[in-house]
């Protein structure tokens, strides 16, 4: 599947929003923070047109009790790892939504929270980091695109931290 990087869509906000009121149905009190996070949560940035969420949970369970609780909405289990603490489940239908679940005290939803928020208040670094994903994008591996992005991410979220 080609990678595509779009202007962003303030249709985004919409979707996350509207996936968001299925997922805390499904999850009810299992969960404490649910957030739209990367580029497509950013206004004006843009991204790969698929709606990143993380969900922090009060106690994590293994991928099977997510993969059967979110089967009526069509998630598939994409990803995890047991040492991180974190699943990731893919759906693919009209739209494309990640959904990242964690505990919520976890390093990765911080991380995922100071990137966002680095972004959303630093122009300029939102700038180079769509420049980045816009080169990066050619290449047609998913897992180089990821990889070369993460340096970037890992600087930014270091000076969040620091500044904060």
């Amino acid at each position: 599947m080609k990678r595509i990087i779009e202007s962003h869509n303030p249709a985004w906000k919409y979707l996350y929003e509207k996936e968001s009121d299925k997922l805390k149905n499904i999850f009810k009190r299992e969960y404490k923070s649910l957030n739209h996070i990367g580029s497509t949560s950013v206004e004006g940035l843009g991204s790969q047109p698929i709606i990143d969420m993380s969900i922090g949970m009060n106690e994590l369970q293994d991928k099977e009790y997510y993969a059967h609780k979110l089967e009526s909405l069509g998630y598939k289990y994409a990803n995890g790892s047991a040492f991180e603490e974190w699943i990731l489940f893919k759906k693919y239908k009209r739209h494309k939504f990640h959904l990242h679940i964690m505990p919520y005290n976890s390093k990765r939803l911080v991380e995922q929270i100071i990137f966002k928020l680095m972004l959303q208040n630093n122009p300029d670094i939102a700038k180079m980091y769509e420049q980045k994903k816009r080169y990066l994008v050619d290449y047609d591996d998913p897992l180089f695109y990821h990889m070369a992005k993460e340096d970037f991410v890992n600087e930014v979220v270091k000076l969040g931290m620091s500044s904060s």
